[in-house]
């Protein structure tokens, strides 16, 4: 430390030096420009008195030789005899001022002496000839002018052109140092502001230095505190791999770690033998670099933990080397990880579940009918004792339908939420690398950090393992090791024009084997593990959320699964009441609110009534008594009656008006429908093709 201090004394000293040598040299410049400042004013102020003399000389010449003056009164003198007295009289004025003008000129600038000279002798020659011409007797002026007339051009003449030339060269210099002066006042300026900056800078340098000892201070306490409660164990190793510093968690829960006896290395070798040679901990605690690697040991005190370790190997400030290892335990979040995935499994059962019970319902109702129409026939008492039967084994067999249903609510579908979709998409991307891990990757594209969809976030990500789970089986079966499960997301529109987001997984594998894609085989298996168990589970939850589900292998290999599902509506985006335009009426029987929406958009894009029944009782108490152009009904209603009953009543009551099976089960499932002539859509798969008969049924354009 006191090292430390010396050095920083030194470079103190060093700084105040240069600082003293800055300014000395500034103000060594500062004092030459002063100087040069004062010299080029002096100059400057004699060529401003030259240039006002030579302009008070040629003032004057040009006042005495000009009108009025010397010449003037000269030729006055000659063109008018009766007045020649006054008119000499202001020439001999003239030229007194004309000599003392020269006389001027000839102290201050000995270069004009002989252009000054040929005007003396000019003038001369003028005052000569007024003597001559006062003497004179005339009446004529021309005989006078032969006698005294002077040749005075080229003198004159030549003395201004010198004049003025000598006024341009000293105006110009004049200029230059006024420019020149100029310079030097800037120069003075900014040598000025340089000191004046270099005074500031040094004295915010020493300011600043002393805050940054006391901030350096202030952070090092703080990080201290923050080591103490990051949570992690964090230790410093010294190049013999011993513990030489250790935050409070670290001797906490790795005390026995810290042993003066022997290294860390040993110690953990001796203490947890679970630990390996060229394992995470070992490397860690042998001076090696770890990046967050999760290892699970059995530790002395019996319990069973999941440790994420990082460390780094860094010179210490010595030159020695040193390591830094971080242990963070967490148990707590692997169990929690653990207990989610098993609950995610219990969602896929229920879906399966739920699946079943419902198929397995349609076969009581079918069952059911089935007795009724043997029963009207026959008339045998024994016949009659076998069906009742036979209907008992069918109560006894809704009852365990209805125990198993119940069983599915608890991980089936489960409550409807609204969410984002980036977030699960994230978490299936966080569970799929471990699915594939060592037969592929999954890679997510384009997440739309702003989509939210509605329904049961636990289902459709269980829905969606699935299919990572399929596509891991398969790379499995081939010995895959390459493997690429690519989901991607894009903005779609479901039925009637709704907005949704469209899900897509692809992978690289050898595709679904064709008999799988018919619809009547979704469900089956053909392996274990099964691809079917999963796309049925995927086209459960598309009929559950009200979307779309289609499957296909690609040209290139692989298959692709889409599943389209409905975007979350905006509060303010809902529909409520309308006033239709138009009489026509669509009837829906569907017992989910979610499903009926986009029927409901549609209707009012389309201009019609629509009315939404949720039991199939209600609907037959209703329908006699109310216009029916359309007629919608799903076939499982969940209550004593089906869909099965709304459409023999309508066929034997509306015998023109379009009836369609709106339901989640495949057509094959349905016999008794199938003989009563209807068409039977699937929600998962066919909803854009109720779509089209809706709209060719009104004549509208299509959405």
């Amino acid at each position: 430390m006191s090292g430390m201090m010396t050095h920083k004394t030194k470079k103190v000293v060093r700084d105040w030096w240069l600082y003293l040598l800055g300014i000395g040299l500034a103000s060594a410049i500062g004092l030459v420009v002063l100087f040069a400042m004062h010299e080029n004013d002096n100059q400057r102020r004699l060529f401003s008195t030259e240039i006002t003399q030579i302009d008070d000389a040629v003032i004057d010449l040009q006042n005495q030789l000009g009108y009025g003056g010397f010449i003037h009164n000269f030729k006055n003198a000659v063109l008018r005899p009766s007045e020649k007295d006054r008119y000499l009289a202001d020439l001999t004025f003239n030229v007194d001022q004309i000599m003392q003008a020269i006389a001027r000129l000839e102290a201050n600038f000995p270069e004009l002496e002989q252009p000054l000279v040929d005007l003396v002798a000019t003038l001369n020659e003028y005052a000569e000839n007024a003597e001559l011409l006062s003497n004179l007797d005339y009446s004529d002026p021309l005989v006078a002018d032969r006698l005294v007339r002077v040749s005075d051009d080229d003198a004159i003449s030549s003395l201004l052109v010198l004049l003025e030339q000598r006024r341009k060269h000293t105006q110009a210099a004049y200029e230059e140092l006024v420019s020149r002066s100029n310079t030097l006042y800037l120069s003075f300026v900014t040598l000025v502001v340089v000191m004046i900056f270099l005074t500031g800078a040094q004295y915010f340098q020493f300011r600043n230095r002393r805050n940054f000892f006391r901030y350096t201070a202030r952070m090092n306490a703080i990080a201290g505190l923050l080591i103490e409660r990051t949570g992690s164990a964090i230790l410093q190793l010294d190049s013999q791999g011993n513990v030489i510093l250790a935050n409070e968690k670290a001797k906490t829960d790795f005390g026995f770690l810290i042993d003066d006896d022997m290294t860390a290395e040993e110690a953990i070798l001796l203490s947890i033998p679970d630990v390996k040679v060229g394992d995470g901990m070992w490397t860690a605690f042998s001076g090696g670099a770890v990046h967050d690697q999760v290892v699970s040991y059995n530790f002395p005190d019996g319990s069973f933990r999941h440790l994420r370790i990082f460390s780094a190997p860094i010179a210490g400030m010595d030159g020695a080397d040193t390591t830094i290892v971080q242990l963070t335990d967490i148990t707590s979040i692997v169990s929690s990880e653990q207990a989610n995935q098993r609950t995610r499994m219990v969602y896929t059962i229920g879906h399966l579940a739920r699946g079943i019970v419902h198929d397995f319902r349609n076969v009581i109702g079918i069952l059911r009918i089935s007795l009724k129409s043997i029963e009207r026939r026959i008339d045998d008492t024994d016949t009659r004792e076998m069906i009742e039967n036979a209907r008992e084994a069918l109560d006894v067999g809704s009852g365990l339908a209805d125990r198993l249903l119940n069983f599915s609510k608890s991980g089936g579908y489960g409550e409807r939420d609204t969410f984002g979709l980036a977030t699960l998409l994230s978490e299936l991307e966080k569970m799929g690398a471990q699915i594939l891990e060592g037969h592929g990757v999954i890679v997510l594209d384009n997440p739309f950090p702003d989509a939210r969809i509605s329904g049961n976030y636990n289902s459709l990500l269980a829905a969606l393992i699935n299919l990572v789970v399929n596509a891991q089986q398969e790379f499995e079966r081939t010995s895959k090791t390459d493997g690429l499960v690519r989901i991607s997301v894009t903005l779609s529109t479901t039925i009637f024009g709704s907005p949704s987001w469209n899900i897509v997984v692809a992978d690289n594998g050898e595709g679904f084997p064709p008999e799988l894609l018919s619809s009547n085989s979704v469900g089956k298996t053909t392996k274990t593990g099964g691809f079917g168990v999963g796309l049925q589970v995927v086209k459960a939850l598309a009929a559950e959320m009200a979307g779309q589900y289609e499957v296909k292998n690609n040209d290139s290999g692989g298959a692709t699964i889409s599943l389209n599902l409905p975007a979350a509506i905006d509060p303010s985006e809902q529909l409520d009441q309308y006033a239709p335009s138009r009489e026509e009426t669509l009837v829906l029987v569907e017992d989910h609110d979610y499903i009926a929406a986009p029927f409901k958009r549609g209707c009012q894009r389309l201009g019609i009534n629509f009315v939404h029944y949720t039991k199939a009782s209600d609907a037959l108490a209703n329908l006699p008594n109310i216009r029916v152009d359309f007629l919608i009904t799903d076939f499982d209603l969940a209550e004593e009656k089906s869909g099965y009953d709304v459409v023999a009543w309508a066929k034997a009551n509306l015998p023109d008006t379009p009836i369609v099976v709106f339901t989640k089960a495949d057509p094959h499932m349905l016999p008794s429908i199938r003989a009563l002539d209807v068409p039977i859509i699937n929600k998962a798969e066919s909803a854009y093709k109720l779509q089209q008969m809706i709209e060719e049924k009104f004549a509208t354009d299509s959405f």
